[in-house]
């Protein structure tokens, strides 16, 4: 309830199960900016609109009409792209070159991103548990001059990812909300 209180008025969930048309999917991000004043949005994921790993026309196309949308709206669009399954392990962080489907898609995007899980870490205690928990790694940057990787350490107590093995996590209560019935 503190949750859902805290998010009321600032967290919009489009809740559509299956896939989902390209036109409808732009209808809707439209109409979430016009309406709502929606500044982000998180699409989960591109599979849900682009018809098969193999289209890559389609996955072109779709990257085009989501960059026209974002310019048209001036939203900011996030998109999660699945990686191909690793051939030769898991340990390795992915790249770009990872991402299923066509080059288009990182060609096309503004910003590539990649987050990779450190599942050695948690399947073996005997790894070296002063690795991080995950790495976010800054691929593309269109418009900045950053590109690098960060460490993220994962805090069981608090739910968060540190920046340092040995930090502490930061106390984002907010303050309680009455949520009048």
């Amino acid at each position: 309830d503190h949750a859902a209180s805290v998010m009321r008025d600032r967290v919009f969930l489009f809740d559509h199960v299956g896939s989902l048309s390209i036109e409808r999917l732009c209808a809707v991000l439209r109409w979430a900016k016009a309406k709502l004043q929606v500044q982000h949005v998180i699409l989960d994921s591109m599979t849900k609109v682009v018809r098969g790993d193999d289209d890559y026309n389609g996955q072109k196309d779709f990257i085009n009409r989501m960059c026209e949308v974002a310019k048209e709206t001036e939203l900011h669009l996030h998109i999660v792209v699945h990686t191909r399954k690793p051939a030769e392990s898991v340990e390795r962080v992915p790249s770009k070159w990872d991402i299923k489907g066509s080059s288009s898609v990182t060609d096309l995007a503004h910003n590539v991103i990649t987050l990779w899980r450190n599942r050695t870490k948690e399947g073996d205690p005997k790894s070296d548990q002063s690795a991080p928990d995950q790495v976010l790694d800054i691929q593309k940057q269109r418009n900045g001059e950053f590109e690098g990787k960060f460490g993220l350490w994962f805090d069981p107590q608090s739910l968060q990812f540190l920046e340092h093995a040995n930090t502490f996590a930061r106390p984002y209560i907010a303050p309680r909300v009455e949520v009048v019935a």
